[in-house]
């Protein structure tokens, strides 16, 4: 697996990502009718747009299998929402089903997490869907649950719930599956 930084020509397989893994993972959890009419080409103007908006620090990611084929994106970026305990905010992690829980969640969060750091940004949160099945991804690398608010998530009232890092460099460390423990 190969993490690199993402390219304006990486817009429309990000955007099926996108698309693909919300159907997926928020059937019966999101209402239908919001998941059925979401598009391709809506979702890849506003990829188009965070790549593009790179200049003001918005990071994109991409990882690709060997044959580089891109399975999954991460997002990150300055804090948007002006929470005085957070510099920095993962604003989206997907991957592609079946390459889902073999490592590369973690790959994608510790890379945004590198540039971030770059940044001088110390500290990041990520707002995840609090019905989610897959929140526990972010207890699991630590993430400290930290309030929840009900947001419009286009076209619908939903609950997200916000897991931070006091210390981004938690994610800058983080280890794979069969990568040996650091030891101090």
């Amino acid at each position: 697996m190969r993490v690199r930084k993402a390219v304006l020509a990486d817009a429309r397989v990000i955007a099926k990502i996108n698309v693909d893994t919300w159907r997926s993972a928020y059937r019966g959890l999101i209402p239908n009718e919001i998941l059925d009419k979401m598009s391709y080409d809506d979702r890849e103007k506003l990829v188009k747009q965070f790549l593009e908006a790179d200049e003001k620090k918005i990071f994109t990611y991409v990882a690709e299998d060997t044959s580089g084929l891109i399975v999954g994106y991460v997002m990150g970026g300055p804090e948007r929402f002006n929470n005085p305990s957070y510099d920095g905010e993962i604003y989206a992690v997907y991957i592609q089903n079946e390459y889902q829980r073999k490592g590369i969640g973690r790959l994608l969060i510790r890379e945004v997490a590198k540039r971030l750091q770059n940044e001088n940004i110390s500290s990041v949160i990520v707002w995840v869907l609090s019905s989610s099945p897959f929140k526990s991804f972010y207890k699991s690398i630590a993430g400290q649950e930290l309030e929840t608010k009900v947001e419009d998530l286009g076209g619908f009232q939903g609950e997200i719930t916000a897991y931070g890092w006091q210390d981004i460099r938690r994610l800058t460390e983080l280890k794979l599956p069969g990568q040996p423990p650091h030891i101090a």
